[in-house]
């Protein structure tokens, strides 16, 4: 089969002929073209027979005759979220699907393999068996069955709107670095927590079927801050671990932890430490670094008692230095910096800003965590922006990322994406929230608009240029340099109905162990 076609599958369990049937219609193709992006054509019969037969299908006749097995290395995987086959360490990418019936899993339970039929469908709709073997566009194979592995609740997945399971249509996994580290230990054998190795697996298992990114997450574990280096040794681990778990015929592989064990070694021995060049922090994750920091600095700045029309100032502030000193309009800081400042100061809506932000002894050191926090979520936020869609197909599903950190799922809840759209080289994203404004500051919902407004009109009348990496911890040196002074001076506040007092909610927080540190 040519290299340049590569046929989109939807599979639909099915039942024939009393007998379960894993049925994979290729309902299109990509064919690589000189434009940018894949080009869909409907997909030929002839595409189809090709790949069977590199696979080891045989052509079918209306009574589904097919006693070749497809080998030891054929494995049909099945569980709620749909179907995904495997051969010859070579995955059908599946972009649709119907997830199994009650009836169906009962049948496969019973068998030790499936038959598996592949077909060159001409459109989306539900497959015609029958119909295909008739007009011999269909051909089948025995694969070995995979039976599903149990859930596994430490672990959740994330998308855009918060979502916490696995669709058939979604494609796309990344991992949290928490998730990554548990998957490293387990396949190292360093583990001492045989439970988490446990549900680590399971999780493993689970989203096999999609295609599994390391991404952001190596980028985290592999720097160290403190040392300000990069270590090739630790990326080359992290890099085998996603190799090994879900790298060429991992579907059956992340069922058996020794096969994943083995198949670590091989990569590590096989890669090598990857180069140390031109490698640092990721430029999304100090933008959000920095953009805390500063968050930090002028709450602390808000840290007594004051009137309420200078918190809007300090609002004001943060929107200009994001503008003019970090040069992009960053949807996530400026929605915490308005709930931190101007929104409703009760627990359920400031809960996740202190949770992101922490407060704590080691402000810098949590900061930078909390910026990879944000980075992660922006990574799947990704799949919002045009150009992703357009590069990954239409209908290619949803993006994921894989984390056990109990407050993600918190952030997402509050910073969500509701569009984006593309003018140009530049993509404008939009939040799916509403700025709700402390009762206290009702009379100033008209200043708080004009910024808002401001905002708006200098995001769309800008083109932001290309920063580069030395400018970026240029700007984290001076940001951090700024955090660590001294607090400004205590503004007395005025009598009157805009008195603020909020050193209950400091001391809850934890707010009073940040001022001490600052003040030693």
């Amino acid at each position: 089969m040519s290299p340049h076609v590569l046929p989109r599958f939807t599979a639909t369990p099915s039942i024939y002929r009393g007998e379960p049937v894993a049925v994979f219609a290729a309902v299109d193709a990509d064919v690589a073209v000189s434009a940018p992006g894949p080009s869909r054509v409907p997909v030929q019969v002839r595409t189809i027979r090709t790949l069977a037969d590199e696979l080891g299908f045989r052509s079918l006749d209306r009574f589904v005759t097919a006693a070749r097995s497809l080998g030891d290395d054929a494995h049909l995987a099945y569980s709620s979220e749909g179907l995904r086959f495997e051969a010859r360490h070579t995955g059908l990418l599946i972009v649709g699907g119907s997830a199994p019936s009650a009836e169906w899993v009962e049948l496969v339970k019973a068998r030790s393999d499936v038959l598996v039929v592949l077909a060159a469908q001409g459109d989306s709709s539900d497959p015609d068996l029958r119909a295909l073997t008739s007009s011999r566009r269909a051909f089948g194979g025995y694969a070995q069955v995979v039976h599903p592995a149990p859930n596994s609740s430490r672990y959740v997945l994330l998308d855009t709107s918060g979502q916490r399971e696995i669709r058939p249509t979604d494609r796309y996994v990344f991992l949290d670095s928490n998730v990554l580290v548990h998957l490293e230990k387990a396949a190292r054998g360093t583990s001492s927590d045989s439970l988490r190795d446990t549900n680590v697996q399971a999780l493993a298992v689970a989203i096999s079927h999609q295609v599994v990114l390391g991404g952001f997450a190596i980028a985290e574990l592999s720097w160290d801050r403190a040392a300000n280096q990069w270590s090739p040794e630790r990326a080359a681990s992290l890099a085998a671990t996603v190799e090994a778990w879900f790298g060429a015929g991992s579907m059956t592989r992340a069922m058996d932890i020794s096969s994943v064990r083995s198949a670590y070694q091989t990569a590590v021995a096989a890669n090598g430490p990857q180069s140390a060049a031109d490698r640092g922090p990721l430029e999304t994750q100090i933008a959000f670094y920095v953009c805390l920091l500063k968050i930090s600095q002028l709450w602390r700045d808000a840290s007594s008692k004051f009137r309420a029309i200078q918190r809007v100032d300090l609002y004001e502030t943060f929107a200009h230095w994001l503008l003019e000193d970090v040069g992009y309009n960053l949807s996530f800081p400026l929605r915490v910096a308005f709930d931190r400042l101007l929104g409703p100061q009760d627990a359920d809506h400031v809960r996740y800003v202190d949770k992101l932000m922490k407060f704590g002894r080691q402000p810098l050191r949590e900061l930078w965590g909390a910026g990879w926090d944000l980075a992660h979520l922006s990574n799947i936020d990704l799949s919002t922006d045009p150009l992703f869609r357009r590069a990954i197909g239409p209908h290619e599903g949803g993006v994921l990322l894989a984390t056990d950190d109990k407050a993600l799922p918190l952030f997402r809840q509050k910073l969500r994406v509701s569009t984006a759209t593309r003018d140009g080289d530049y993509s404008l994203i939009f939040m799916a929230s509403t700025h709700e404004v402390d009762s206290r500051l009702s009379d100033q919902q008209n200043r708080i608009d004009k910024i808002h407004l401001w905002v708006q009109q200098t995001t769309l009348a800008r083109q932001v240029g290309y920063r580069s990496l030395d400018e970026w911890n240029a700007l984290k040196r001076k940001t951090e340099t700024e955090f660590l002074q001294p607090s400004a001076p205590v503004v007395q506040e005025e009598p009157g109905r805009h008195d603020l007092r909020v050193e209950d909610m400091h001391r809850r927080a934890g707010l009073m162990r940040l001022f001490r540190h600052f003040r030693r």
